[in-house]
């Protein structure tokens, strides 16, 4: 038996019911040591590192995790058992998936995730201390821009905008901490205006307007909380008025 005090460039084994460690593989040199079971602080099986154990479980080096078929999982930096630098994580296939970096065990600066079937990125970004910050973008398949959002730490407050695969933007709107907040536009795939909507805290209130494809207007209308109150106009496609009625609270409750 072995505690992690006694020796350095050991690979430890936590015997649960004794609270010590197992003697697993000792290493014959101070810069290369094979993890074959897992770690008190963290589960990594079939790991090869080109660090050394010190001090029980804290690595300092490189550790590189494998799927069962043999391919490489992640490949990670290690700074007293803390990841620190850059880390790659990879699809079971042997493809790329992410590359992120690490600072005091939490992402820390630009991330990048990949496609598996055709590498073209599908989503980047920024974190700070393990968190979004700032711009996030994600994208179709085909590599075009499918959405871009503002991020403070890890909500959604901000500008957000979508987008169509032929590039056109699709929806455009201001968030607060996750919930919506003014003018909300919507757009057809021609560009043309489809929707503009007022909300307040996440909900619909006030001014909405809908138009068809062509550009004319199709509706407009007003909202308390996503219930429609006041005046409904309906129009056709020629701009001319269809019906109108008017909506009270005391038709919904």
């Amino acid at each position: 038996m072995a505690t992690a005090d006694e020796k350095c460039y050991i690979c430890f084994e936590q015997d649960v019911e004794e609270n010590k460690f197992i003697d697993q593989n000792p290493c014959d040199c101070k810069g290369s040591i094979k993890l074959h079971s897992s770690c008190a602080q963290e589960l990594i099986k079939k790991t090869e590192s080109c660090g050394v154990c010190k001090k029980k479980w804290r690595y300092t080096g490189v550790k590189r995790t494998y799927y069962e078929n043999g391919q490489l999982e992640e490949e990670a930096h290690y700074v007293n058992g803390l990841k620190e630098g850059p880390c790659k994580y990879y699809y079971e296939s042997g493809k790329l998936y992410q590359e992120s970096n690490y600072k005091n065990d939490k992402a820390n600066g630009r991330y990048i995730s990949y496609r598996e079937e055709t590498g073209n990125v599908k989503m980047e970004g920024e974190c700070i201390n393990g968190k979004w910050w700032g711009i996030q973008k994600c994208y179709y398949k085909s590599g075009q821009l499918k959405k871009e959002e503002d991020y403070s730490d890890n909500y959604l407050d901000g500008f957000s905008k979508t987008y169509y695969e032929n590039g056109q933007l699709k929806e455009e709107c201001y968030y607060y901490y996750t919930y919506k907040e003014g003018f909300c536009k919507s757009y057809y795939e021609n560009g043309q205006r489809k929707s503009k909507i007022y909300y307040v805290k996440g909900m619909m209130n006030g001014p909405a307007k809908y138009y068809h494809p062509n550009g004319k207007l199709k509706e407009e209308c007003s909202y308390v909380n996503d219930d429609k109150r006041g005046i409904y106009t309906h129009y056709d496609e020629d701009g001319d008025i269809i019906n109108s009625s008017v909506h009270n609270y005391k038709d919904y409750h």
